[in-house]
């Protein structure tokens, strides 16, 4: 015999399923064009550069935030790792754990990016080509022209 709530369950046991079966697999559609299109506003991301000692390693902090009109909001500032004021010699890239690009950010960033050595002043630029969930686990990358690293952060959900 079942107990009066019992019947309470149900509901709860069928959002459980259909939460299930909306994460399988759909036959015909493309994962990754299902995956990279949700985006959900308020999603942040940050990476963090290490505090050092050398001068010529980057050290300060990038934000990226999601928002509400399907853009992403990236700020932040460096403190070290800038030896000139030339904006061409710095390249800024996310990779993944491979070093391959996944995004290449130096056209955008080095337009508001204002070099102060022997860091940056304070910048914000704002992208409609990715979201949070595209770069999150990636690595935003600082480079000298030489393809010299300057700096490496993961880029961690916040």
């Amino acid at each position: 015999m079942l107990k009066p709530f019992a019947f309470l369950m149900i509901p709860k046991l069928l959002g459980f399923l259909l939460r299930i079966y909306q994460k399988l697999d759909k036959p015909g559609l493309d994962r990754r064009v299902y995956l990279t299109t949700k985006r959900k506003a308020g999603d942040v991301a940050v990476a963090t550069f290490p505090y050092s000692d050398n001068v010529n390693t980057v050290t300060g902090e990038i934000h990226f935030s999601e928002t509400e009109d399907k853009k992403v909001t990236c700020s932040g500032q460096m403190n070290s790792g800038f030896q000139n004021t030339h904006p061409d010699n710095f390249d800024y890239v996310i990779v993944d754990k491979d070093d391959k690009i996944v995004k290449d950010l130096t056209e955008k960033l080095s337009s508001v990016i204002e070099i102060t050595v022997p860091g940056t002043a304070p910048f914000t630029y704002e992208f409609t080509d990715f979201s949070i969930d595209e770069i999150v686990g990636n690595w935003f990358v600082v480079r000298r022209r030489s393809y010299v690293e300057a700096g490496k952060a993961p880029i961690k959900k916040a």
